[in-house]
């Protein structure tokens, strides 16, 4: 019995260091999401060592994507959770270019959400460009 009331004392603290301070009600998971893109060219071939960048289309600025993880070859970060405080309104546009160099280029609109101001969450856009 000494173990029940243990762990669900050990519950409750945990659920109460997992809201957050401004009282709202919003519990955040500790995750952070990544989106990404994969390019291709026209015979469909993974595009290596190609700049990708991504931007606010409300305001032309470049987003940095800082996140540094491992990726299949041919597949880019485009955007991040350091994004969430980008994201005005139901849902924010993102421009993304893609330079492959001799493969060529490809651009693209993607929407992203950030409900509860948690995390990302892609609402449109394609998963994979063909540079021309």
């Amino acid at each position: 019995m000494r173990f029940r009331v243990a762990t669900a004392g050990v519950a409750a603290l945990v659920l109460l260091a997992a809201t957050d301070d401004d009282g709202d009600g919003v519990v955040c998971t500790e995750e952070f999401r990544t989106a990404v893109v994969t390019l291709v060219d026209a015979a469909g071939a993974a595009v290596l060592g190609a700049d990708v960048r991504t931007y606010l289309v409300r305001t032309g600025e470049r987003v940095p994507v800082t996140s540094i993880i491992d990726l299949i070859p041919g597949s880019y970060l485009i955007l991040d959770d350091n994004a969430v405080a980008l994201i005005q309104g139901e849902d924010e546009a993102f421009r993304v270019t893609a330079d492959g160099g001799a493969a060529g280029a490809a651009e693209a609109t993607y929407r992203f959400a950030a409900p509860n101001g948690c995390h990302i969450e892609k609402v449109s856009g394609p998963d994979t460009l063909t540079v021309r």
